[in-house]
């Protein structure tokens, strides 16, 4: 085991292996990468704001990656709000739709659903942007400058 900094406050159990002391456990995690086979909930229920903070040291192409998911088939971050006075869907879901049938093979997709299965309202493959029209408003009425509608004919117009 490398020379490991401990940190002031947390909880370290020790032993030794051929005569070498080595960490078994410690509330910090610092005695090796944990593997989970299961799910894994985090909660924020220990901290003052609810935050959960990921600091990432993961790095590819000398960038700091602070979350990678990997998956054989899609891959995605589902997003839901248990505030029952929400109208329509509480979930939205983002990632990598590994098999659409219309747009092909790992798709970026952005949906207000539970899965990524089926249209997104916005699909991004490779340098094309798709914006899925039955998602889209039918009219400027009520929506803030600067948003996207299709008009009767289908073009696509944005709220002056």
């Amino acid at each position: 085991m490398a020379d490991i900094p401990l940190t002031q406050g947390e909880r370290y159990t020790f032993a030794k292996v051929n005569t070498v002391p080595v960490i078994i456990s410690s509330t910090d995690g610092a005695e090796d990468t944990n593997y989970f086979r299961n799910n894994v909930q985090i909660t924020g229920s220990l901290r003052q704001d609810g935050d959960i903070i990921l600091d990432g040291q993961l790095q590819i192409d000398n960038e700091s990656i602070p979350i990678e998911l990997e998956n054989a088939s899609n891959v995605a971050i589902r997003f839901r709000s248990t505030d029952t006075g929400i109208a329509g869907s509480q979930r939205y879901v983002i990632g990598i739709d590994s098999n659409h049938p219309t747009y092909g093979n790992n798709t970026f997709a952005i949906k207000q659903s539970s899965g990524l299965s089926g249209d997104a309202g916005l699909r991004i493959s490779g340098s094309t942007v798709i914006l899925d029209y039955d998602e889209l408003a039918t009219s400027a009425t009520g929506l803030p400058k600067g948003a996207i509608y299709r008009d009767a004919s289908n073009f696509l117009k944005i709220v002056p």
